[in-house]
């Protein structure tokens, strides 16, 4: 009983890894958010998990966007 974990709802369902293909075949962070259902709080919590390849920053920038 009670809510399902992180692990439960997004890295054993695969939304983690569709995140980061997403992520590779060049979709900014908030358009693959929003592909997958993901809330931005979420991902804002667990970005470590969510971005294998190191911190990014960006919810919707482009990655060669200077902030």
């Amino acid at each position: 009983m009670g809510r399902k974990t992180f692990a439960e709802l997004y890295v054993d369902t695969g939304r983690v890894a569709a995140f980061q293909q997403l992520r590779r075949d060049g979709k900014l962070v908030k358009e693959a958010l929003a592909e997958l259902s993901i809330p931005k709080a979420t991902y804002i919590k667990w970005k470590a998990a969510f971005n294998e390849a190191g911190p990014i920053d960006d919810i919707g920038a482009s990655d060669d966007q200077e902030e």
